[in-house]
């Protein structure tokens, strides 16, 4: 029997490894990420946009349960898009990336700050005797199995201090879970979570779930709209970028969990 359990956990290891070699395959080779956001119809207002909502709703959050702490660790920083905003909260910041070409941009653009580490590892590697008082992860773990979720969850947990914040960025299911094979990593799956899920993951873990928000409102009535196509053809597009615009969309646009679409949303959890 202990033979049998050897040989499953050997060839589960094995998929969990093939699989996140897919993925930082893929991001290398497309080099999708910016220091903005990798989506946005790949328009760089929209992107900038998007990613300027995201830093105020992270900060905000931040903000409320950040205060007084010391060390966090980004898995997947990318070119680095919340670099700027964590090194506001915490005096030391880990970023961890695994990507090639990616990493080799990412020391360029950060390293010389003071209090700013560059690692190239993935997170199932990486070895810090030291705890941190925030692990955060964008935009990756919907591409993980529950399984393989649940190892990234368990080493988090034990590299967190006490009162500390596993925070993520990932896409939620609401009404039900959702599994299909994703468009752009071939023969990986994308796993939308419903809020429920997350409700029994921090329980599992021994967490307190301190919130589940969208991490950017709902304004597909711009988004989408033909105001949207009457900035672009006066070239009004400037207006994404002019902050007092940002603040009033997110005043404007709906934070609410809701529909049967899937959401990006900031998922925040602590240690009890």
């Amino acid at each position: 029997m202990s033979q049998r359990n050897d040989s499953t956990s050997k060839s589960n290891n094995f998929v969990s490894i093939n699989i996140r070699n897919k993925i930082i395959d893929y991001w290398d080779t497309e080099q999708l990420c910016s220091l903005e956001s990798s989506t946005s119809q790949a328009d760089p207002d929209l992107a900038y946009l998007d990613n300027a909502i995201e830093n105020r709703v992270l900060g905000q959050l931040l903000n409320t349960w950040a205060e007084g702490r010391r060390r966090c660790l980004d898995v997947g920083a990318g070119y680095g898009r919340f670099t700027e905003l964590l090194y506001r909260f915490y005096s030391e910041v880990v970023l961890l990336e695994a990507a090639e070409r990616i990493y080799s941009r990412l020391v360029k653009l950060w390293a010389d700050r003071p209090g700013i580490r560059c690692h190239k590892s993935v997170f199932e590697s990486y070895v810090d005797e030291e705890k941190y008082d925030l692990i955060f992860a964008s935009g990756v773990l919907y591409l993980y199995s529950d399984e393989m979720l649940y190892a990234f969850a368990k080493k988090a947990v034990s590299m967190l201090t006490k009162d500390g914040l596993f925070v993520l960025r990932d896409f939620l299911s609401v009404q039900k879970p959702q599994v299909c094979k994703s468009n752009y990593v071939k023969d990986v799956f994308c796993y939308y979570r419903t809020p429920q899920f997350w409700i029994n993951f921090a329980t599992h873990f021994g967490l307190e779930l301190r919130l589940i928000k969208r991490s950017k409102p709902r304004i597909s009535w711009l988004r989408y709209s033909r105001v949207l196509r009457i900035m672009k053809k006066l070239r009004l597009k400037w207006c994404y970028r002019c902050l007092p615009v940002i603040s009033a969309l997110m005043h404007l646009g709906s934070f609410r969990i809701g529909g049967r679409g899937i959401q990006t949303v900031f998922i925040a959890m602590s240690v009890k």
